[in-house]
């Protein structure tokens, strides 16, 4: 069954002129399931809407091949606007998670340093 959430990601991104492989790999950096991703983005470009697709279809698992980015990317040409804003928030994801491995690792040596002190102090 098609996840909501992710079709709805998809649907805005491609509105706002992102290719779909470039929201679908949006996604799934973002840690969404590939399958789902996948499932989702066959969905959207099938053009069927979410109101007609049944609930009792088996869910299919299966890898489907991407869709040619061609396609996509000649109806919704990235300006360099929106190429940099990407790279702006990819640079922003990765400052993060630098931060946050910075700031768990400082919490760990303060931790060592107390049961240092504690052990020999």
């Amino acid at each position: 069954m098609v996840r909501q959430d992710i079709l709805s990601g998809l649907k805005n991104a491609v509105e706002r002129g992102y290719s779909l492989n470039s929201a679908k790999q949006s996604l799934i950096n973002s840690g969404y399931n590939l399958n789902e991703v996948n499932e989702a983005a066959s969905y959207l470009s099938s053009g069927i809407e979410s109101s007609q697709y049944s609930a009792n279809q088996p869910e299919d698992n299966s890898y489907s091949e991407p869709q040619n980015e061609d396609d996509f990317s000649s109806q919704y040409p990235l300006s360099q606007s929106q190429k940099n804003n990407t790279e702006k928030i990819i640079d922003k994801k990765f400052l993060l998670k630098v931060l946050g491995l910075g700031l768990v690792l400082a919490g760990l040596v303060v931790v060592l340093v107390y049961v240092l002190l504690k052990m020999y102090g």
